[in-house]
């Protein structure tokens, strides 16, 4: 890729961010009660209530000695009824708990724009693919440890990924 299409490819990237996060705006589920409350303070505040938001809001309370406060645009996954019936994980695609980002058209695809899948409700992209978890192979975090990243051998990370189940 040129320069050039590189530096538009990045303004057009930036744009489109831009407006997500402005119709985001607009479309978020409003809090329940209509005036502000004060909801007093907290140690943490952590914006987004994905699988990465919620397990760190567990990791700082477990001591009990800290509080969070969870900030997500979206709102819990059971307000989609499809969410709810078994087997149905693909039925929620596209839906309110979805941000569904789009692509640019893509010119080595025919024009064709790509739509990635993104939770956008409590527990984030794992509320809409069906729960399913994987994680990288060994030889990855191997790797990521030779080129000098300490403490991310699959020896080194392989125990939190136990402390997930």
């Amino acid at each position: 890729m040129s320069a050039m299409s590189t530096s538009r490819w990045r303004q057009s990237n930036a744009f489109l961010v831009c407006i997500t996060l402005i119709l985001s705006l607009g479309t978020a589920t409003p809090l329940q009660h209509s005036k502000r409350q004060d909801v007093g303070s907290f140690d943490f505040i952590i914006a987004g209530g994905g699988t990465a938001g919620l397990a760190l809001a567990a990791r700082l309370t477990e001591d009990g000695k800290h509080s969070v406060l969870v900030l997500e645009a979206g709102s819990r996954p059971d307000t989609v009824a499809s969410y709810q019936a078994p087997g149905a994980d693909l039925q929620v695609l596209g839906s309110p708990i979805d941000w569904a980002f789009g692509t640019l058209p893509q010119p080595g695809l025919n024009g064709r724009q790509l739509i990635y899948n993104q939770g956008r409700c409590l527990g984030g992209s794992s509320a809409i693919n069906g729960l399913a978890y994987t994680r990288g192979s060994s030889s990855i975090y191997n790797l990521w440890a030779s080129l000098g990243n300490s403490g991310w051998s699959w020896e080194e990370v392989f125990p939190y990924f136990r402390k997930v189940r």
